[in-house]
């Protein structure tokens, strides 16, 4: 399933978070299906994860729930996730049900994990790792390429989104010291 070695150089994807990856099999079982029915979903997850890590340093536990926050997604239809055509309001609450779904799937994993499908659109829970996830969430998607989306956002525009949702300064000033320096005007 993983190739490491082209993960970590094309996606940047940490150390710590493949290894966790490759010790744990449920989850690397679950990512493999996810990698198999929606890839671009798999790899957005690994980024999240890795943001999760090198930004907010969170534990073992986050970092599981981070890699798997958008497992929902496997019960949703075939191509829905990456449609290059604009949704309609009934397609975009199926879409929206993958947080529920990714809990339903998680059910009998730690807390820790299942609140991290479920509440990762949350802008109203307060849990310091859901609010980081959530944010990572947001980066990720935005500065990556998406069918549905002509552009990608450049870190500063992506700082500028994470405001835009509402995202805390603390957590806003976190990325800012995390990313390049020429890429975000401090």
């Amino acid at each position: 399933m993983l190739n490491s070695d082209k993960i970590r150089t094309e996606e940047g994807i940490s150390g710590r978070v493949l290894t966790i990856c490759e010790n744990n099999l449920d989850i690397k079982t679950l990512l493999h299906l996810l990698q198999l029915k929606d890839y671009d979903a798999y790899i957005h997850s690994l980024r999240v994860a890795t943001l999760m890590d090198e930004i907010f340093t969170a534990d073992d536990a986050v970092i599981k729930g981070a890699l798997l926050h958008d497992i929902g997604k496997l019960e949703l239809p075939l191509g829905l996730t990456n449609s290059p055509m604009r949704l309609s309001a009934k397609l975009k609450d199926v879409v929206k049900a993958h947080t529920l779904l990714g809990a339903e799937i998680l059910k009998y994993y730690p807390d820790v994990i299942q609140e991290c499908a479920l509440y990762h659109h949350d802008k109203t829970n307060d849990t310091d790792y859901i609010k980081q996830l959530r944010a990572c969430d947001i980066y990720d998607a935005v500065t990556h390429p998406r069918p549905y989306r002509e552009k990608c956002f450049t870190s500063e525009e992506a700082i500028g989104e994470l405001k835009k949702q509402q995202v805390s300064e603390d957590i806003i000033s976190a990325f800012k010291m995390y990313l390049p320096k020429d890429r975000v005007a401090l």
